[in-house]
């Protein structure tokens, strides 16, 4: 072989045992891209996994939705529980530490990268005695107020335990949502420890917490009555509460379908109150009634003034009823001030301003000198209003008068119809008299009270039988 031919041999020989080394560098630098890579990757995830979580954490303490529980897997990893039933299970390597304060309602994470992130944690509630009033305003011994504050915002639902299973619990939904909690406490009985639950509950009504403590009372007064029940209620609602304007020592009082006293004011003994009623939004609220006297007053039923809507000197004296428009709105009946007549005028009041809106002065759409059962001094007296019922059916006003009958009216004062004998009513008034669609059997009421429109559309009355 020539020396030529012995050095490309050679060569080749050593090009080929230099490729596979090389290509093993290649490999090995390939290698060391992935790895590097692949770091850079679990890297970016960990990043990702710190800002998701932190991200959870955030929107949490902002849609004020608090962490209900924290647990650590003995793989690393954790679970975060949500009030709203919601779980985030975090990777291990992402939470270092967790502190949870359960006086002030707070999480808080140290994570991985050595950063803090703090949410909200449904703690322990605690409310002290101190913080609950009895009677506060002193004019509601089975009343009281409880002034609670709490790290995060919330509401609560405060529950009076009945004496005759859970039907008889009052229970009351504070309609606020906060931090500062002014919680009044209605249905306790007399000369009793009451068990009262406050429960602390997030804006979409889940449960927080619940305290529950002892409010004892002191005996009722002497006059308000015992009450027997005839006939129980077959399936009584939830809060079912009968208002009495118990006149007979003037402390009106609300009893349950057990016939047990629940609530009484002893705050009206100079007071002589009529319309006394429940407002829409829970108040207490009624005319005062007499010469020189013209409003109608509205308090909570812990015995806390609310407001004074007056009407005098224009009128005066709000004698039988007041009634709570739809709208709000007041409608009175009342008297004239100065006028020849008594008991035959009607306003609405607005909520509001407290002006008077609508004027009914019932002398324009009766006759005055119509003769009843009733010796009527003077005439003054003629009809004697004793209720005033709303129709929204129709946007008018059904009236009974004691010494009339029942009448509708409209909102401009129009007769619409009467309810009442037949006897005595002039001829321009026949058109007005309702026939009885059964004759038979029929009786007409006498001296009647309370009308009311049932939902079925027909109307209720006592029939008091004056007269008759």
């Amino acid at each position: 072989m020539s020396v030529m031919r012995r050095i490309q041999v050679g060569f080749l020989g050593g090009l080929l045992s230099v490729l596979p080394f090389m290509q093993a560098c290649q490999d090995q630098e390939l290698a060391n891209q992935l790895e590097e890579l692949s770091e850079e990757l679990e890297e970016a995830k960990q990043i990702n996994n710190l800002l998701a979580f932190r991200q959870t954490i955030l929107d949490a303490r902002v849609s004020e939705v608090l962490v209900s529980n924290v647990a650590e897997e003995p793989n690393g990893e954790w679970n975060l529980s949500f009030e709203d039933g919601s779980v985030y299970q975090v990777d291990s390597g992402i939470v270092a530490e967790v502190a949870l304060d359960s006086a002030s309602w707070k999480v808080d994470f140290t994570l991985s990268d050595a950063s803090e992130v703090s949410g909200h944690f449904i703690g322990n509630l605690s409310i002290t005695e101190e913080q609950i009033e009895l009677n506060p305003f002193n004019s509601a011994p089975l009343s009281a107020l409880a002034q609670v504050s709490t790290p995060v915002k919330g509401s609560f639902v405060v529950t009076v335990k009945g004496q005759d299973g859970d039907v008889s619990d009052i229970i009351y939904e504070s309609p606020n949502v906060g931090t500062e909690h002014s919680l009044p406490i209605i249905g306790l009985y007399g000369e009793y420890d009451n068990t009262v639950e406050l429960t602390f509950v997030s804006a979409t009504g889940a449960v927080r917490a619940t305290h529950t403590t002892t409010v004892t009372t002191e005996a009722l007064p002497t006059g308000l009555p015992t009450v027997d029940i005839v006939v129980p209620l077959s399936n009584p609602a939830q809060n079912t509460l009968f208002l009495v304007n118990y006149r007979a020592v003037n402390m009106p009082f609300m009893m349950d379908a057990f016939g047990k006293v629940r609530w009484f004011s002893n705050g009206f003994t100079t007071v002589r109150k009529y319309g006394l009623q429940i407002f829409a939004n829970g108040n207490v609220g009624y005319g005062v009634a007499g010469a020189g006297q013209g409003s109608v007053m509205e308090y909570t039923l812990v015995g806390e003034f609310v407001r004074e809507y007056t009407f005098y000197p224009a009128y005066e004296n709000a004698h039988h009823d007041v009634f709570e428009l739809p709208n709000g709105n007041l409608l009175v009946a009342v008297n004239e001030t100065g006028g020849e007549t008594i008991e035959d005028q009607i306003i609405e009041m607005d909520r509001n301003s407290g002006a008077i809106l609508t004027e009914w002065d019932l002398r324009e759409s009766l006759p005055t000198d119509r003769l009843t059962f009733r010796v009527i001094q003077d005439g003054a007296d003629w009809f004697h209003n004793n209720a005033i019922w709303y129709d929204e059916r129709d946007h008018s006003l059904i009236l009974s008068g004691q010494a009339q009958g029942v009448v509708k009216v409209d909102w401009d004062n129009n007769l619409k119809w009467i309810l009442a004998p037949h006897e005595g009513w002039p001829e321009e008034y026949q058109d007005y008299l309702l026939q009885p669609t059964e004759a038979e059997g029929f009786e007409w009421v006498w001296g009647q009270h309370a009308p009311q429109v049932l939902p079925s559309g027909n109307l209720l009355l006592f029939d008091n039988g004056f007269g008759r």
